[in-house]
């Protein structure tokens, strides 16, 4: 059984066209433990097998028991994909995907205004650094809560609108963060 597992780790390893010292360091084990796999002369942990699946999108009962296809399907998407990865959680997903589906120029915006909020927090606590701020600081400043969101909200639907007008017009899917 040691042995089965073993040879599929190693036909593995041949599939991703990598030496079995990258695939060690890949899942964080030393080298020596992977070449002791491949020969049958340890069984590997279930998280082993649950880091070679999650690294190399490897099917888990294809490694465990030989049936089956080697790789789970790639996803079309590649937030999901990174979602995998990084396990986050659906609000960080949500976020992560609001925030790209933005116009580049809104995204700048964003981060312009969050410079700001930093600095300001900066002066507060620097009062040598404070520097007489700009009419742009000045108004950002003063936002409330409520006005931020409903201002990302409204760019938010000035986003869906635009994009939903350019798939009227077969432009494509311009809703993706490549797009």
């Amino acid at each position: 059984m040691d042995a089965e597992i073993g040879n599929r780790i190693g036909t593995l390893i041949e599939a991703l066209g990598i030496k079995k010292v990258r695939f060690a360091e890949c899942i964080n084990i030393d080298q020596s433990y992977v070449t002791q796999l491949t020969n049958g002369k340890r069984k590997p942990s279930d998280r082993t097998i649950a880091d070679i699946c999650r690294e190399f999108n490897v099917n888990e009962v294809w490694l465990r028991t030989g049936k089956g296809e080697m790789f789970n399907p790639k996803s079309p998407d590649a937030l999901e994909q990174l979602a995998r990865k990084y396990k986050i959680s659906s609000t960080d997903y949500v976020i992560i995907e609001k925030f790209l589906s933005l116009r580049p120029e809104t995204r700048k915006e964003m981060f312009d205004y969050f410079r700001e909020i930093v600095a300001a927090m900066d002066n507060d606590y620097n009062p040598k650094k404070t520097a007489s701020p700009t009419t742009s600081q000045r108004s950002a400043c003063k936002m409330t809560r409520e006005e931020l969101h409903a201002e990302l909200d409204r760019q938010l639907a000035e986003e869906k609108e635009a994009t939903e007008n350019a798939s009227d017009f077969g432009c494509g899917n311009s809703g993706t963060a490549a797009g």
